[in-house]
């Protein structure tokens, strides 16, 4: 069955009720990782996902730090350096009620550095009369939400260049990939639990989702971040830590609680 998510797409750039400003010129390709970094302040990065051991976190605590921030969270971290997705349906369905849970969701998001990330890894998705298009869904992405583009067409491992980005399956694989270019040496992982605790996230904006279908997805993006972690402890230019004490990463990365670090 063909999804029909226009209506949506038309929410994102023309709901005055949101109060999100955006400049409806199509964002472009990212060619040159040098066009962000003077985003980046310190060697240390805190990657922050939506896992449940963030519930009643207090994001506070990263207000000096620099974060990369998955999907919603942007919303919950104090002066985001960088946004970023591969997840279209987060833009075209999600954004809107996401601005509407902060009070000042639009300053945020306008702050952020936001980065998608079009994976034509699978197949369905084309270039056409110079816009991007799921032939599965029949879609026409509308990006202007976001500063930056990166396209790419592979998704296991990891690499140094901007040219090879490596996605994953998911968002927060492409934010750990995105702190390998941004040249950060420490990469904190945050909210990235591959777990849940009778809910999916730490926050409800998406919705009930079934708890056993979700965890299944996260069982097919765990293979991709071990076979990641494997790359980069050969490479030894990245420290990686986690900071969540029920993460399955924990096997593999050394673990840390939050409270230790900041």
């Amino acid at each position: 069955m063909r999804l029909n998510h226009s209506s949506k797409v038309k929410r994102i750039g023309q709901d005055r009720k949101s109060s999100l400003t955006l400049d409806k010129t199509p964002p472009k390709v990212l060619t040159s990782i040098s066009s962000i970094t003077n985003t980046k302040q310190k060697d240390r990065v805190f990657l922050v996902g939506s896992g449940p051991s963030l519930h009643n976190f207090n994001f506070k605590v990263l207000k000096n730090e620099d974060t990369i921030c998955v999907n919603s969270s942007v919303f919950d971290v104090p002066r985001p350096n960088f946004f970023i997705t591969k997840d279209y349906f987060f833009l075209a369905k999600h954004l809107v009620n996401c601005l509407h849970s902060k009070s000042n969701g639009a300053k945020i998001w306008n702050s952020a550095i936001k980065l998608f990330v079009a994976c034509y890894a699978g197949g369905s998705l084309q270039d056409i009369d110079g816009k991007i298009v799921d032939t599965s869904y029949n879609i026409t992405y509308d990006l202007c939400p976001v500063d930056w583009v990166i396209k790419n067409d592979k998704q296991h491992g990891i690499s140094l260049s901007l040219n090879d980005f490596r996605c994953g399956v998911d968002s927060g694989y492409g934010a750990l990939q995105l702190a390998v270019l941004l040249g950060y040496k420490e990469i904190f992982l945050a909210g990235y639990d591959m777990c849940t605790q009778k809910k999916t996230h730490y926050h409800d904006r998406y919705g009930r989702r079934d708890v056993d279908d979700f965890q299944k997805k996260l069982d097919g993006y765990y293979r991709f971040y071990v076979e990641a972690f494997q790359e980069l402890k050969s490479m030894n230019q990245v420290k990686l830590i986690s900071c969540s004490s029920i993460s399955r990463f924990n096997e593999y990365i050394d673990y840390v609680p939050i409270e230790k670090i900041l």
